[in-house]
């Protein structure tokens, strides 16, 4: 991180940050360890100049590195990159595309706010998005369509996201997982008027639909 940060968790300016980056691979690469691997990992949009961005994306192509990060998470995190990016049309996903980041490699945190367009740009590109339920209800911007993201193509796994929730147990992100889905149908059912709405319509609709079906059978 370089920007918009606490001066105690900021480093000085991109080149240090990228430094940092490859110091870190190269250690995580000494271990010869086959179950840890490198990545980079921009902390997120806000917190990244473009040189960083564009840099990390470079020292990803340039070693075949595993890249994670947050994407539209939150409205709030929407807009400023929206203030931050303007050229980009404030979108999380161009952003990452336009730095190199959109690989398939990646793996981004929450989405909750990602368009149709960006879910078929991330599907396009191959990255995935780690469903993180449990952390996106305390958000409380949104909700993440599974089911709208792997109709897409999208890859979708679980994730915790710790720091936004309060368990890093999987089988409770599993758990959350099964309320986001019901969550969203229940979403769906009010902003469609209820079920006391939609049974009151299927009434008024046979009701209508009985002297039509009278006409025609006295023609």
């Amino acid at each position: 991180m370089d920007q918009d940060s606490p001066q105690f968790y900021t480093d000085a300016d991109a080149a240090a940050s990228l430094q940092g980056a490859r110091e870190v691979v190269q250690y995580v690469q000494g271990l010869q360890c086959s179950r840890l691997l490198p990545a980079v990992i921009p902390r997120f949009i806000p917190t990244c100049s473009q040189q960083l961005l564009a840099g990390l994306g470079q020292l990803a192509a340039e070693q075949g590195l595993r890249v994670h990060s947050h994407i539209s998470e939150s409205l709030g995190q929407v807009q400023l990159t929206q203030q931050l990016h303007p050229a980009c049309c404030g979108s999380d996903a161009r952003v990452y595309e336009q730095a190199g980041l959109l690989t398939p490699r990646a793996i981004f945190a929450h989405g909750t706010q990602l368009t149709q367009q960006e879910m078929q740009l991330l599907a396009a590109k191959g990255a995935a998005v780690a469903h993180c339920p449990l952390s996106n209800f305390f958000f409380g911007d949104g909700l993440f369509d599974v089911a709208e993201a792997l109709r897409m193509g999208l890859k979708v796994g679980l994730g915790t996201d710790i720091a936004g929730g309060y368990s890093p147990s999987m089988l409770q992100a599993q758990r959350m997982a099964v309320v986001n889905s019901h969550a969203l149908k229940a979403a769906a059912l009010m902003h469609s008027g209820g079920w006391r709405w939609q049974q009151q319509q299927q009434q008024q609709g046979g009701e209508l639909e009985e002297p039509q079906q009278q006409q025609q059978q006295q023609q």
